[in-house]
């Protein structure tokens, strides 16, 4: 995202001296992405409940729902390391 505009629900991935937080890129671009796949999997469950039946079950699963749960957990992964990692960095002065 070039330039001050900003979305609402979007974290700047900008610090403070103008460098990319690249982790929090990634972390938005996995968000998006399992969100993404958790609403294709939630209006193909809907269609094929109650308008009409158009895949086999075992397709419905291996191609919406698996992939779905996979990107999900990945964005959960993902954020629960990053938090974990980002420790202060007077804290790992001592490190150096």
């Amino acid at each position: 995202m070039v330039g001050t505009t900003r979305k609402r629900g979007f974290r700047e991935p900008y610090l403070k001296n103008g460098a990319v937080n690249l982790k929090q890129v990634e972390l938005e671009s996995w968000r998006r992405a399992a969100l993404t796949m958790a609403t294709l999997a939630l209006v193909v469950f809907v269609f094929q409940r109650f308008v009409a039946r158009a895949f086999d079950v075992v397709f419905e699963i291996c191609i919406f729902y698996v992939p779905a749960g996979t990107v999900l957990f990945l964005y959960v992964y993902f954020k629960s390391k990053l938090r974990r990692n980002s420790t202060k960095p007077s804290a790992q002065a001592w490190l150096l």
